[in-house]
Formats: C-alpha cells, structure tokens, sequence
C-alpha cells in the first residue's frame, strides 16, 4: 500500500490521465482537453462536483468524497468537493485500491519493453489459462483473498476456514506485513476461485498481487523499487513514497 499528496482521486486510472496533462473525462460527453496558457481550476471543480453528484444519486448514502491533485504544462490546479474536512494538495493518504492504477500502468511499460512473457508457478485455479489482460480487468474469477470470507465448506485443510485471512493474521500481529507470495499462497491452499478466466467480472485485489509479482519477476526489482523508479520518479511525485510497513 501506499502514501501520497500527489495521488489524490479515487477515480481508477484517471489518475494517470489527469498527472500526465493529456485529458480529463467527466463522461462520453463531457472533456477537457489541456493547454498550457489557461487556468483549469473551474473546470477541474465542476467535473469533480459531476462526478460526486453521480455517485451520490446512485447511492445516497456515499460518505466520502472526490479531491484531484492536477499538474500540466502551465501550472497546476486542485479540486475538492463533500468532505467535511477538506484535505489539501499537502494531505497524505494511504492510497489503497488506487495502487491498482500504479500496478497498471507498470504492466503496461514492461508490455512497451517487450517483456512481458511470464508462466505463472502459483498452482491456482486455471493458472495456465489466465492471462495478463484478465488480471487486469478482474476477468480472471481470482478469489479476493483480501475481501472475502473463506468458506467452511472447503475441503482444504485450512486454519483460517470461516474467517477472513487478513483479519485472521491481524488478530495475532496487528504489524504483520503481507507478502505476494503470502497473499497467493492462500489461493493455491484453498482452490477457490468465482469462475474461469473471461466468464464475468469480480473485482479481485487477488489478482493485483499476482501482477504484482509478475513486475517483480520480470524486472528484477520488488515492486515498491519499480513503481518509484519508473512511475514516481519520472513523474515528479516527489510527495509519494512506498513504505515497506
């Protein structure tokens, strides 16, 4: 997982788009193209008000919401919209699921390298017809280990039946670190997965760790030491950081 000030969005990939200064979507409709002589700020504001506007017609309930953290060739520009407590451009957060985008993008730059061509050792379910593209849609039915209860009816020989992996190690060491290979290791124990690779959709973290260890054992380096050599740095998030715990 991962702190920052310069990724603050729970909008999926968008992050990438938006840091990068290539294009703001609010819908099929609705874009704003950047240049480098204008002030953003007003039009930023109101695709972020659009989008919390959206979510909350769905669901009125949501108790959070939106703030975008964008630079571009001519400056830079933030939006806030249905905190209580606003944060600021200078809030550290831990970014959670938004790692995804991160983990995304690194797959896409070993893909432009040409060296994407991997074989999966883990013994999950379908391992040998899961491919990259699946992982990244959660289109591969991996079973989120993070999210999900492990049921009692398995027949693998399990300590943690009943309960959720996560929450069962943390009742023992609230400090423990989870690993790739810890992580996946639960899949191979329990042979659960929701459906065989391209039979629908289930968002899975489950499959984000199996990418991960992917960009790990095609570029030779751990995953925070990729993520801060080829996105971070290049990027300019000088504000993000990778802590090991």
């Amino acid at each position: 997982m991962m702190s920052s000030s310069a990724l603050i969005t729970r909008i999926s990939f968008l992050n990438f788009l938006l840091m990068s200064g290539l294009l703001l979507t609010c819908s099929k409709e609705k874009s704003v193209v950047w240049s480098s002589n204008k002030d953003h700020t007003t039009a930023i504001k109101a695709v972020v008000e659009s989008l919390l506007d959206t979510i909350k017609k769905n669901n009125p309930e949501y108790p959070g919401g939106f703030s975008i953290y964008v630079t571009y060739p001519g400056g830079k520009a933030f939006a806030t919209a249905g905190f209580a407590n606003a944060p600021t451009e200078l809030t550290h957060f831990r970014a959670a699921s938004n790692t995804k985008s991160f983990t995304s993008t690194s797959i896409m730059l070993l893909y432009q390298k040409g060296k994407l061509n991997f074989n999966a050792n883990y013994n999950i379910p379908f391992k040998n017809s899961i491919t990259i593209l699946q992982l990244m849609q959660h289109r591969a039915g991996v079973f989120d280990v993070s999210n999900e209860m492990i049921p009692d009816s398995i027949q693998a020989n399990v300590p943690y039946k009943g309960a959720n992996y996560l929450d069962y190690i943390m009742e023992t060491d609230p400090t423990h670190t989870f690993t790739f290979d810890e992580l996946t290791s639960v899949n191979s124990a329990t042979g659960l997965y929701y459906f065989p690779p391209g039979g629908g959709y289930h968002y899975s973290n489950s499959g984000y760790v199996l990418l991960g260890k992917i960009i790990e054992r095609v570029s030779g380096k751990s995953y925070s030491d990729f993520v801060k050599d080829e996105i971070m740095g290049p990027m300019g998030l000088l504000s993000s950081s990778m802590p090991y715990l």
